[in-house]
């Protein structure tokens, strides 16, 4: 049910012409990938980006994933969540991350300060809905106020498809410009990832890239792994829990810029494309 609907593209596959030697399909979730790893056989190479979400454990799914000749996965949880699934001989994978360049250079401030921006603030960046956890971050982040903490704006940017409460420390901004997601990116004191359902954020990687920590949904084993294999910042299970992490990061900006400064050097590290691309032809040539 999940489009786009491409009856001739599956058609086109099935004609073997031209005679394709590896077919990749992103995200099992949609047409074209559940529908083309059935068409193409053990030409298939699946890219799932599956979550940990009700849909996983849909009985059909274990002969499903059983097909493709080999997986890339975007964490090392997905690969585990994946692979638990599968019925009979799991496949050959590799978990390839993904790639982002070098950012350009420091960014100044003068974008936040036409918005009126302070210099500390947490970001939230995305489309704001209750199933990328934002209900809860909101409930969340009025316990941090109503508890006598330093205040701190709560900068919301991305389209909101559920109620903000209005209030003079939630900034929503709607959609922004490529030039101030950057910067609000690379000033913020923290970017919070609330959902609980990933299968890798990049908006976390960008982050890092600019040497911002993160404070994310310790419920969701991606974003803690990847928060713990970085060492890029910190993680919540409750609202006492997110209270507490705020008030440190809010409290000492040293540990917040070396939480960053590690995230940075973990992109570096994993994230950078010659390394990707290495994983992938690597994988490719072997299978």
């Amino acid at each position: 049910e999940n489009g786009p609907v491409v009856p001739g593209l599956l058609d086109h596959l099935k004609s073997g012409v031209p005679a394709y030697d590896r077919v990749l399909f992103w995200s099992y979730r949609y047409y074209p990938a559940f529908h083309g790893v059935q068409a193409v056989g053990d030409r298939a190479v699946l890219v799932p980006t599956a979550e940990e979400d009700a849909l996983i454990h849909a009985p059909i799914l274990a002969s499903y994933f059983a097909r493709p000749r080999a997986f890339f996965f975007l964490t090392p949880e997905e690969r585990t969540l994946v692979t638990s699934r599968i019925a009979g001989v799991v496949p050959p994978s590799a978990v390839i991350g993904a790639g982002l360049d070098a950012p350009a250079g420091p960014l100044g401030r003068e974008a936040l300060d036409a918005l009126g921006i302070p210099e500390t603030f947490l970001l939230y960046m995305g489309r704001i809905e209750r199933n990328k956890g934002c209900e809860t971050l909101l409930r969340y982040f009025a316990a941090y106020l109503s508890d006598g903490r330093q205040p701190i704006p709560l900068v919301m940017a991305g389209p909101a498809i559920m109620p903000i409460p209005e209030h003079p420390l939630i900034r929503p901004l709607g959609y922004v410009s490529d030039a101030v997601r950057d910067t609000l990116l690379g000033h913020a004191r923290a970017l919070v990832v609330p959902s609980r359902y990933e299968s890798l954020s990049m908006v976390l990687l960008e982050a890092w890239n600019r040497g911002t920590p993160a404070l994310v949904n310790g419920r969701c084993r991606v974003l803690a792994g990847q928060v713990e294999r970085a060492d890029g910042g910190l993680h919540y299970g409750t609202a006492r829990e997110f209270v507490e992490a705020v008030e440190l990061l809010v409290r000492d900006p040293a540990l917040a810029r070396t939480l960053g400064t590690q995230g940075r050097a973990y992109v570096e590290l994993e994230y950078r494309w010659p390394l990707v691309m290495q994983r992938i032809e690597a994988m490719l040539a072997d299978n």
